[in-house]
């Protein structure tokens, strides 16, 4: 008897369940620049669920304090759209901590386009090696809202990142466009909010900033063609909404390695502040699904 209901058990988690991802990714880089994000995705019938955690921490940098990041993503999965709504919390540091909640659409406009494998925006990934004229084209938007809480002085703010997003497959290259726009509650220039800005990570990122930005331009080519591996270019620039601040320009290139069930990323990001000398960071990423 209790081996049938394990079978029944196993039967019904198999229906539910059908696919898994699991993720761990781990980053060094300038002035001891280290980071660990790890997720889990478990889907099937359509939805899907995908916690998220990172942990970063600049040892050399002055007041550098460990800052975690919690984040749980929900979607609803068709072979024509994709739907995601997200709500994640950053513990206190700094003596801020900030919440986040938001949502995101993507639309393939050609009936040939796959699940879960998106070519821009939140739910993207890298696309097969095969390629015979435009098989993929993808759009979308997004909204996140991140609300930073001030705990000695009960000051706050809301900063709201518009998101849109495009992406398309042509013959042997993958070519995805973000663009994010930022818009505060209270005027960051004056300081008004007295609120610590926490890092957040961007599409073209795989590291985090901890300034306020104005908006981010991300420009990605995947190199599709090769056996097992997947190479790609990336160019991020970000503006930022305090005066004086100069823009980032993120460089990141690496190649993705595909071995079915097992998958894997190594990526040389460098970020370049004409004020500052060049930060370079090395990431290195394991997965596992089917």
């Amino acid at each position: 008897m209790k081996k049938i209901m394990l079978l029944i058990f196993l039967f019904k988690a198999s229906v539910t369940f059908a696919y898994f991802d699991a993720g761990l990714n781990y980053t060094s880089g300038s002035k001891g620049y280290t980071g660990h994000d790890a997720y889990l995705l478990i889907g099937g019938n359509g939805f899907w669920v995908k916690p998220e955690y990172s942990v970063h921490d600049w040892t050399d940098l002055t007041n550098s304090k460990k800052v975690q990041k919690i984040l749980t993503r929900v979607g609803l999965e068709k072979d024509l759209y994709v739907l995601s709504f997200l709500a994640g919390y950053n513990p206190r540091v700094y003596d801020t901590d900030v919440k986040y909640i938001g949502a995101d659409i993507t639309f393939s406009l050609n009936p040939t386009s796959s699940s879960k494998k998106r070519l821009a925006g939140p739910n993207s990934g890298y696309g097969g090696r095969s390629a015979s004229g435009v098989t993929q084209i993808d759009l979308g938007a997004g909204i996140n809202l991140s609300g930073y809480s001030d705990n000695n002085t009960d000051k706050d703010l809301l900063q709201s990142d518009y998101s849109f997003f495009a992406g398309a497959k042509i013959l042997l290259a993958q070519l995805s466009v973000n663009y994010t726009l930022s818009k505060y509650d209270k005027n960051i220039e004056n300081n008004s909010p007295n609120v610590a800005s926490l890092p957040l990570k961007y599409a073209g990122m795989n590291t985090y900033f901890d300034m306020f930005p104005k908006d981010n331009l991300n420009v990605k080519l995947d190199l599709l063609g090769y056996p097992m591996i997947t190479p790609f270019v990336s160019y991020t620039k970000t503006k930022f909404e305090e005066s004086g601040n100069d823009d980032l320009n993120t460089y990141r290139f690496g190649a993705y390695i595909d071995l079915n069930m097992l998958s894997a990323t190594v990526s040389y990001e460098t970020y370049d502040l004409p004020k500052f000398k060049r930060f370079n960071f090395l990431s290195v990423s394991a997965g596992l699904r089917f």
